[in-house]
């Protein structure tokens, strides 16, 4: 059986050196190390639910997790709001790089059934 820790390993592997970001992935336990240079991804599984196959055999559960990766970045200001657009373009760049990099890691789907969804936002941080 593969836990959501063992995937969210996978998923580092599978974003290191994948997108912009670089060696710049971290989870929850070496978080701490980061260098505070961006772009940065950070992996983290916040989910998980499992529905049972039934009451004949051994317990068994459809199983599905939740994979949160947040991305950062940051771009020098710029005059009419020129720096934001940058930064949306290097955002909206960094997710497609993450979801190439998540859904074709041949590791990661030899233990998967499936992705049942996915779900992308790009949200402004503190000022």
């Amino acid at each position: 059986m593969t836990t959501t820790n063992q995937l969210r390993a996978l998923a580092v592997q599978a974003l290191t050196n994948t997108t912009a970001a670089g060696l710049r992935v971290y989870s929850p336990r070496d978080q701490a190390t980061w260098d505070g240079e961006y772009p940065v991804l950070f992996v983290r599984t916040d989910g998980e639910d499992g529905v049972s196959f039934g009451r004949s055999g051994a317990p068994a559960f459809t199983v599905t997790s939740a994979l949160v990766v947040e991305s950062r970045a940051e771009h020098p200001g710029e005059a009419d709001d020129a720096g934001a657009v940058a930064l949306q373009v290097k955002l909206e760049a960094l997710r497609d790089q993450i979801k190439a990099a998540v859904i074709n890691y041949p590791p990661l789907m030899r233990e998967l059934n499936q992705f049942s969804y996915f779900r992308t936002r790009i949200t402004a941080g503190p000022d």
